[in-house]
């Protein structure tokens, strides 16, 4: 009987919880894979005068999830905008280096090969909802963390991520620990915010501001969230959002509107970069011209004290 009243007891919180934030216990959560759902709307507009964008923003393709891929493109900007060692090379495009800051499989996903990387030590074995498989997460030995991926837990079965899958909330912390990793001088800061307490003004301000966001939506509009896109426009006469999509390399647009709708959006995570203490190059020949330009300016002062008081003394 004690039993039955704990069980009452937490299907009522349960209950209570999804009526409450209006969304299943799973609403947080990218479920998608590498090609996009049957019959969702494509957003595919030309482009008008009307429309704003942040230029030279990276399109990625989905790479062992659309979680790693959407920050993979956040990352690839900042490293082609004053952060050059988040990615090693050129990120304007989608290289093998690139591929391995968002999900390293060292070249060849082939789950019958040994090597420590995330493919092989979370991707695999490939497991589908609802038949989870065990991973190296749970069994131990995995590798140290070194990509988005890793530091997102995309595809963990211990936190009952499937192949490709990812949480919300641990989005904004695999952009920190992973800037970390690479560079802790860039300063990294990332949060998640609601839909509810972040509107479309905010929106356009990170855009206008140059800073690429992540949202989370509900491509079919089910009420449930699916997948993870990069922020990167908008249109302030339609009220709507300008993304990349991980699935191919147009920009989409979507009305700014909540789950439950096509599109949808659950959340958006925002990012930043502070400059590390060491001058950059440009700084540090900034820097040196104002000293050459003070020596000079200190020597032609004291040359012309010394005329003057030759002057005087004659």
């Amino acid at each position: 009987m004690r039993s039955n009243l704990s069980t009452i007891c937490l299907l009522a919180i349960i209950l209570s919880l999804v009526l409450f934030y209006g969304e299943s216990v799973f609403a947080q959560q990218s479920t998608t894979g590498p090609v996009p759902p049957i019959g969702i709307e494509r957003g595919i507009k030309p482009p008008t005068r009307l429309q704003t964008t942040i230029p030279n923003v990276p399109s990625y393709i989905w790479h062992h999830g659309c979680g790693p891929t959407a920050l993979g493109m956040v990352v690839g900007y900042w490293d082609g905008n004053g952060y050059p060692n988040l990615v090693p090379g050129d990120a304007s495009s989608q290289t093998a280096a690139v591929d391995a800051m968002i999900a390293d499989d060292s070249g060849n996903p082939n789950c019958s090969l040994p090597d420590g990387d995330h493919f092989q030590d979370y991707s695999c074995p490939i497991d589908t909802f609802p038949n989870m498989k065990t991973d190296r997460s749970v069994t131990g030995g995995a590798h140290t963390s070194d990509c988005v991926a890793d530091f997102m837990e995309t595809s963990w079965s211990s936190v009952s991520n499937y192949y490709g899958w990812s949480w919300f909330s641990d989005v904004a912390p695999s952009f920190i620990n992973y800037v970390n990793f690479t560079d802790p001088t860039y300063g990294p800061a990332a949060t998640g915010h609601r839909y509810h307490q972040f509107t479309f003004a905010n929106y356009m301000a990170e855009i206008d501001a140059g800073r690429p966001v992540v949202l989370l939506v509900d491509t079919d509009g089910d009420g449930d969230t699916d997948h993870f896109v990069t922020g990167i426009g908008y249109d302030n006469s339609t009220n709507e959002y300008g993304i990349y999509n991980t699935w191919d390399h147009s920009i989409h647009w979507f009305s700014w509107r909540y789950t439950g709708n096509f599109w949808g959006i659950y959340g958006v995570i925002t990012f930043s970069l502070e400059p590390g203490a060491i001058p950059t190059l440009s700084e540090w020949g900034m820097l040196i011209m104002a000293l050459l330009l003070l020596a000079a300016g200190t020597v032609g002062a004291i040359r012309k004290r010394t005329i003057v008081a030759a002057a005087k003394s004659r």
